[in-house]
């Protein structure tokens, strides 16, 4: 659950920067240590926000530990290390004219757990979560029973090959639907002691770093079919010329092809072809990125009912403890009318998801929870205006008074509106004459 917190609207800069950055450690500490509160499409919304306060914040650099103290640690053969990302076409096409590529390597970015394999002329050796970046936990038993896993490569490769480990749908629904997601499920996997459900898990693999000169790779292409040549399961990899190429093939995927896989993925991964091995020890690596889909909806906190007034209409509008929604900010949320706030058994303090799903007003789909201490949302009873007892026909709460000055001064703008009187104004002559009274 979102630790509840006071509306955005009221903070200051600083204020919120610090919020965020204790939100970012906490729900980070949970997410690495198997205990998620939140969903991944929230996390990213936080850490957009403070990436547009504070760009340069230490904690947006900063990569999360998994490890803990169940398993030996051991030392990455190159750092393990987080990408950069951007959301919007334009923040992408602003990051590929830096790079200036003559071709894109386009890949699924897998909502999986991270593994490096260590092989030393053709043996596996270990296996490491992702841990700080530098030093992982040593899960080798369990990566052993993993679909994908090879133990003798045809090779004398020695180095490291990276992967992501899935759960796939259809697993997940038979044996481990009490989990909050696959990768949820998939974590407390990797991380057993007795194995149980690790052959459960499949290896994805899409990196390989070589560490002598048995095995070398020229560019990202020829690593790839390395991989394949080896038997790793691979991940799916397209090449385009443009930027623009990049942005349809995100939005295909997006729209017609990502419901159709049995694993998880939650954007693109964009390089280019040319290996830049000093690059890839960087925090954040800037020759390639994650190229994310937008969140549709995400779960925010009822903060406050507000009734906006149109004409005679009293309709609820949620504010809700601001999040970021298909690349804006969002703090309101449609409530559509009162029938709505009792269908869903609404009130403030509820957990609920919102979404926009192309539209341009953000709405409240369903209720996750809602605490104990929650209070009851109270629809007004009498017209502000005229003080006229208000009907509650349940799809709308109005003022009946057919004299209410509010539903004459309504009546009276949509009338000069469609006549089109040049040079009158609503706000210089209109609305201080009901004003005055």
């Amino acid at each position: 659950m979102v630790r509840a917190t006071m509306p955005n609207r009221q903070k200051s800069e600083q204020d919120q920067i610090n919020y965020l950055i204790d939100e970012i450690s906490h729900h980070r500490y949970l997410y690495y240590n198997e205990q998620p509160a939140i969903s991944d499409a929230k996390y990213d919304s936080l850490e957009d926000e403070l990436r547009e306060l504070d760009p340069n914040n230490p904690l947006l650099f900063k990569i999360g530990i998994d490890s803990s103290d169940i398993f030996a640690k051991r030392e990455h053969i190159i750092p393990m290390n987080s990408q950069g990302k951007v959301t919007k076409p334009q923040e992408f096409i602003k990051w590929a004219r830096k790079r200036n590529y003559k071709t894109f390597l386009v890949q699924y970015k897998l909502d999986g757990i991270s593994i490096e394999l260590q092989y030393e002329n053709g043996i596996f050796q270990y296996a490491l979560t992702r841990g700080d970046g530098k030093i992982g936990d040593d899960v080798s038993a369990n990566v052993t029973r993993m679909k994908g896993y090879i133990s003798k490569l045809l090779s004398t490769f020695t180095g490291a090959v990276r992967a992501e480990v899935l759960l796939y749908h259809t697993i997940f629904e038979k044996k481990y639907n009490d989990k909050q997601n696959c990768r949820n499920a998939a974590s407390g996997l990797v991380r057993r002691k007795d194995g149980i459900g690790s052959g459960d898990l499949n290896l994805v693999f899409y990196d390989a770093i070589s560490t002598s000169g048995e095995v070398t790779f020229q560019n990202e292409i020829q690593k790839l079919k390395w991989l394949k040549q080896e038997n790793f399961p691979t991940i799916p990899t397209k090449t385009v010329k443009t930027p623009q190429e990049v942005i349809n093939l995100r939005e295909d995927v997006m729209s017609n092809k990502r419901d159709t896989l049995d694993y998880d993925i939650d954007g693109l991964v964009i390089k280019g072809k040319a290996i830049n091995l000093e690059d890839m020890k960087r925090a954040k690596p800037m020759s390639q990125i994650a190229f994310k889909f937008h969140a549709e909806i995400i779960e925010t906190k009822v903060l406050d009912v507000e009734w906006s007034i149109s004409g005679h209409n009293y309709t609820p509008v949620a504010i809700v403890e601001s999040v970021r929604l298909m690349g804006t900010t969002v703090s309101r949320a449609s409530l559509a009318n009162p029938n709505l706030i009792q269908d869903l058994k609404l009130k403030i303090g509820s957990e609920v998801f919102i979404s926009k799903r192309g539209d341009i007003i953000p709405k409240i789909e369903s209720v996750i929870s809602t605490p104990a201490e929650a209070k009851d949302i109270i629809a007004p009873t009498v017209c502000e205006v005229c003080n006229t007892n208000l009907a509650n026909e349940g799809t709308r709460l109005y003022c009946p008074n057919e004299l209410c000055s509010k539903r004459i001064y309504h009546r009276l703008r949509k009338w000069i509106k469609k006549l089109n009187i040049k040079y009158f104004s609503e706000k210089l002559i209109l609305k201080p004459l009901f004003e005055s009274g």
